[in-house]
């Protein structure tokens, strides 16, 4: 097995995926398409001119998504392989998951277990455990020799933050998306009580006060979102085993366990549970989903893992069930000042090991990702049957809709910005995410999601890690509801245990690894 360090973040498990994916919006590519000689000689040189392959022998491909297909997949399926087996000599069957035995699926094909050649990656599906266990091909040679106009169709930039140590495992695609978090809250409230935005700490503090005040009986947010109210003008690159690291700043290492910020938070959150913010006995009350709460009425705020494309859909649902409800969104950047795009590799195109025709996968791959037609057909179905184009361009829904709907293949893998149908629903996302784009730009380290970038493997601690991840449980959690009178006396004692487990130990291996990571990348 090759040993390289791994950068990117391995993400969650397959069970926990679901709320990961975005809507779409059709987004400007960066201007910076094309694979520069820097690049190249970080990857590999690309070549001078494409070597096809013989396709004098016809094959036949096998590429997996997640999820479960859309009825209509053996229709499109047909209307693709017309032309695939014109321009290549191949056709290709799409293969699912479904979504309940993904992890177990992935594992199953990737060890051999069945034929695949084209396989979508991301890291919350454990493509980088994969990727160690040499389960997917280096690419490199690959897009130069049998689909080059990949490396443009793409871009640069989104090559550069794929590759790690100089091998590709996985392509990426250009379309930048934001899944930064912010606040929803009841805009109807503040109107009705005239308050003001919670654009602000102090904002926030007035808006959760006056809506007490008057909605006395309204619990103000679940107590699962209490930890970000007291973080959200802290942009950090890294937050864990008691490191912070502003996103800005990235060598500015900061110990906030045991600190007066951390004393300070805890007293914050006690004072807001006092006012009656969210319930006392708050472990006993946390285990309802913060987004059910929310979109039921029954609290005013929704933050913590809540990003402005679950804002669209929640303002979407609570409008169909109680129209007189109004709600807005406060962008975490208003904050903080700091946001940066899902990283390009989240969603990915890789070759397994174990395909048979590794030549004619990567062409089609390129077709797929770059010829209109099949990309189409791919991504929304065929013209005229599940989908029409407006005369502004947009896509709208055709009669046969459900049977293949946007995207519906859920081969994100395969977004193409230069390619893509927006619908006219999505101008709000598209704004969006333009404006995202400003605040992105002028960060120090422009667009680089560093939560995916960097991933510490603990390999010399890992009896601390465990012994540590559960005193936390024991010792913050209740500090972080609010729910501790003696705060002090709390943090103390949990430091001193921490620290007679390992915790100095544990968080030099973490700060070894985060520096190997700023010397890689040149940060």
């Amino acid at each position: 097995m090759r040993k390289r360090r791994k950068w990117i973040a391995l993400g969650m498990a397959a069970a926990l995926m679901l709320g990961c994916f975005a809507g779409c919006g059709n987004q400007e590519n960066d201007g910076t398409q094309g694979n520069d000689k820097e690049t190249q000689e970080e990857g590999g040189e690309q070549g001078d001119e494409s070597t096809a392959p013989d396709t004098s022998e016809h094959v036949d491909l096998v590429c997996y998504f997640l999820g479960d297909p859309p009825d209509d997949i053996q229709k499109v399926q047909d209307k693709i392989n017309e032309i695939l087996e014109e321009k290549i000599n191949a056709s290709i069957t799409f293969q699912f998951t479904t979504w309940t035995d993904a992890g177990s699926k992935y594992s199953m094909v990737l060890s051999g277990g069945e034929n695949c050649d084209i396989i979508y990656t991301a890291p919350y599906i454990g493509y980088y455990d994969f990727m160690d266990k040499d389960a997917f091909l280096e690419l490199t040679d690959l897009i130069d020799q049998y689909a080059p106009e990949l490396w443009d169709a793409v871009g640069e930039r989104f090559f550069e933050e794929t590759y790690i140590e100089g091998e590709l495992y996985t392509i990426p695609n250009n379309y930048t998306e934001y899944t930064t978090y912010g606040i929803s809250y009841r805009e109807d409230l503040r109107k009705k009580y005239d308050l003001p935005v919670p654009d602000s700490m102090e904002n926030l503090e007035a808006y959760m006060a006056g809506v007490k005040e008057n909605e006395p009986d309204m619990q103000i947010l679940n107590p699962q979102c209490a930890e970000y109210l007291v973080k959200l003008d802290r942009a950090l690159a890294y937050d864990k085993y008691g490191l912070q690291i502003p996103y800005n700043d990235v060598h500015d290492i900061q110990n906030y366990w045991g600190s007066d910020q951390q004393i300070a938070d805890y007293k914050k959150l006690k004072e807001w549970v006092d006012a009656g913010y969210w319930p006392v006995d708050a472990i006993g009350s946390s285990s309802q989903d913060p987004l059910v709460d929310f979109e039921s009425g029954q609290t005013a705020l929704l933050l913590g893992g809540n990003n402005f494309s679950k804002y669209l859909n929640s303002k979407v649902k609570m409008a169909e069930q109680n129209p007189e409800w109004e709600i807005a969104y406060v962008d975490n950047t208003k904050f903080n000042g700091v946001t940066y795009p899902a990283a390009p590799y989240h969603n990915g195109i890789a070759i397994p090991t174990n395909s048979l025709n590794p030549e004619r996968a990567m062409m089609a791959i390129s077709l797929l990702y770059t010829d209109e037609e099949l990309n189409h057909l791919l991504m929304y179905g065929i013209e005229g049957e599940h989908y029409t184009i407006d005369e502004n361009g947009y896509y709208v829904e055709a009669e046969n809709n459900a049977a293949y709907g946007y995207e519906a293949s859920n081969a994100w893998n395969f977004r193409n910005t230069a390619l893509m149908l927006e619908r006219s629903s999505q101008q709000e996302l598209s704004d969006y995410y333009k404006e995202m784009d400003a605040v992105a730009s002028q960060t120090v380290t422009p667009y680089v999601n560093h939560e995916e970038g960097f991933n510490c493997v603990i390999t010399e601690n890992t009896v601390a890690e465990t012994t540590i991840n559960a005193l936390t449980q024991e010792y913050l959690t209740p500090l972080e509801y609010g729910m501790v009178e003696d705060i002090e006396g709390q943090v103390a004692a949990f430091m001193e245990k921490a620290e007679e487990v390992g915790l100095s130990d544990l968080q030099d291996e973490v700060i070894t690894q985060w520096n190997e990571y700023l010397e890689s990348k040149g940060y």
